[in-house]
């Protein structure tokens, strides 16, 4: 449903729908509320390892802001661009530019107009048949949906899913009596959460986006000409540290993108030959040993399951060369030397 939802958004050629569909994300993987997406600041933006980080300053367990910052981690979507929350704000930063104020979602009551979004979307043409299969109507949907349905998906979308704690923790629900006390947010659980709740399968590595990693150009030249298209992509970015980091990253995940993105109603091709060269520059790949950005959010258990499957490949591979080696020492030895252990050794060796 939430897949329907915002393909519907990024068919639309309205601005309200390019702000629906980034709060949307954002409120489904931070699995917050909407109130708390809409007191996001661009401060509260960094980039950590491959994935972005958001931070609250108050949250339905934290009234007073008193708990440590604990940053939720939010990654791509590289096969599914319309659930990929670091699309979904690159395109809102493109299409919205940066205010003076700070606020990701600037405006008074960002609550009351994204509710009316997502009521005009459920209500649409493009949404009326999902509906209807589904046995569903409008009315059943409203701004605590993305919420309360990430932590129902989080929580049994797989056998080998994140921990309760780490699900109430993120959501921001009480964990009376337990919570810092026992109960402590972990880094390594959020992760794995947003794994799940970006769409990322476990039988693959996830890929990554990275700028400057791999370039036979000087460092300086592809930083400035970096700098260019951040200025014509995002105008008006702020200088701050952080939402620089975080906006080189956004770039990337839009030049890796755009074949998508510009098959729908938000964009229009003026300057392939640019485009060619920040795609030529972005790295979106399976992650390896050499690389500086470190793969983040990957359970034990995947990796083991990784190792499996290239086991497999290589007994395939095994059976056909063994069938070969067997005939070729039947056929050197019928009607001459006596077949042995040693003889059947050195024609597998």
């Amino acid at each position: 449903m939430r897949r329907a939802v915002v393909k519907a958004k990024m068919k639309s050629t309205r601005k309200q729908d390019v702000f629906g569909h980034s709060f949307l994300l954002t409120c489904w993987n931070l699995m917050c509320r909407a109130k708390s997406t809409e007191s996001i600041r661009y401060g509260h933006l960094s980039w950590r390892e491959d994935s972005m980080t958001m931070s609250f300053a108050h949250m339905k367990n934290d009234q007073d802001g008193s708990r440590p910052r604990d940053p939720r981690h939010v990654y791509a979507n590289r096969t599914m661009p319309e659930v990929c929350p670091v699309l979904g704000i690159a395109v809102y930063f493109a299409i919205m530019g940066f205010t003076q104020d700070g606020k990701l979602f600037p405006g008074g009551n960002q609550y009351s107009r994204f509710l009316k979004v997502l009521k005009s979307v459920l209500c649409g043409d493009l949404m009326r048949d999902v509906l209807t299969e589904a046995g569903m109507t409008h009315g059943a949907f409203g701004t605590h949906s993305t919420r309360k349905g990430a932590a129902t998906y989080v929580s049994s979308c797989s056998t080998s899913g994140p921990f309760t704690a780490s699900i109430c923790l993120r959501a921001g629900w009480k964990l009376p009596g337990v919570q810092d006390k026992y109960v402590y947010f972990e880094a390594a659980d959020d992760m794995v959460l947003d794994f799940l709740l970006t769409l990322l399968t476990l039988r693959f590595y996830r890929r990554f986006f990275n700028t400057q990693s791999g370039q036979t150009q000087d460092a300086l030249e592809l930083r400035q000409r970096i700098q260019v298209a951040l200025d014509a992509v995002f105008p008006g970015l702020p200088v701050w540290i952080g939402i620089f980091d975080v906006s080189q990253n956004l770039f990337a995940a839009k030049s890796t993108f755009d074949p998508f993105i510009f098959d729908t109603p938000l964009f229009k091709m003026n300057n392939e030959p640019q485009l060619q060269w920040q795609k030529q520059r972005v790295e979106c790949r399976k992650c390896q040993m050499v690389d500086y950005i470190t793969a983040t959010g990957i359970p034990p258990h995947f990796i083991l399951m990784f190792r499996l499957s290239c086991y497999r490949a290589e007994l395939a591979c095994m059976r056909g060369t063994f069938a070969e080696s067997f005939e070729s020492a039947l056929k050197r030895h019928i009607n001459g030397s006596v077949m042995t252990v040693e003889a059947l050794e050195a024609a597998f060796t």
